[in-house]
């Protein structure tokens, strides 16, 4: 892909590769009412590899993300995980599959009326049974991983927007996902924070070995 209001790809190249890609996409296609705004999309990541999708606003990106997570069913191709299939599977296997993935919106989509620790929580309470105790450890883990120990009680009105998107990353790795989906992680921030979170996302891949995109 490429040219003036098309995303485009850049790589980070991971340092091992595995003989299955962690992400596969074949020819996919994607419409809105009736009108193709891309068509034969195909690229594959190993796993630990970042890739980045570039392009203006409007351009299309966070479109793309929500057909990448299932938020959007693609007109054409296929999408598969690790081997599986992704868009051809029932929904109940698509939501099996969901499970492996950790999204960070660029909004950051966390509860105002959660301190940061209970957004962090929400996912381990809804998808595990873990105890009480268990959870606020693995909070307090993923919370320090991003540079927030400390910071559970806090509530969102109360960090600054880089802090919120390093929040909304510690929510995204709540369950340990095997792919990371990152929509505009430093949109709005200031060059130092953009960095500083670039370079968390990097240290995170190396530390953890997860597939980001």
């Amino acid at each position: 892909m490429g040219g003036s209001g098309v995303p485009e790809i850049q790589r980070v190249k991971a340092q091992y590769r595995a003989e299955v890609p962690a992400v596969d996409f074949r020819g996919l296609a994607m419409s809105y009412d009736g009108v193709t705004f891309m068509r034969n999309i195909t690229f594959t990541m190993a796993r630990g590899e970042i890739m980045a999708i570039m392009g203006g606003s409007g351009s299309g990106k966070s479109t793309l993300m929500k057909y990448l997570v299932g938020l959007k069913t693609v007109e054409g191709g296929e999408i598969s995980y690790f081997g599986r299939s992704f868009s051809e599977s029932s929904e109940e296997a698509m939501d099996q599959i969901r499970r492996e993935f950790g999204v960070l919106f660029q909004d950051t989509a966390l509860w105002s009326d959660r301190a940061l620790g209970e957004n962090v929580a929400l996912p381990l309470e809804r998808y595990t049974e873990l105890s009480r105790n268990e959870i606020k450890e693995i909070v307090s883990l993923k919370l320090a991983l991003v540079g927030l120990k400390g910071f559970e009680d806090f509530e969102p009105a109360e960090l600054s927007g880089g802090m919120k998107k390093r929040a909304g990353l510690a929510r995204a790795m709540a369950l340990d996902p095997s792919l990371l989906f990152l929509d505009e992680p430093s949109a709005g921030l200031d060059p130092i924070s953009s960095r500083h979170l670039d370079d968390l996302i990097l240290q995170l891949r190396d530390c953890l070995g997860r597939a980001r995109n």
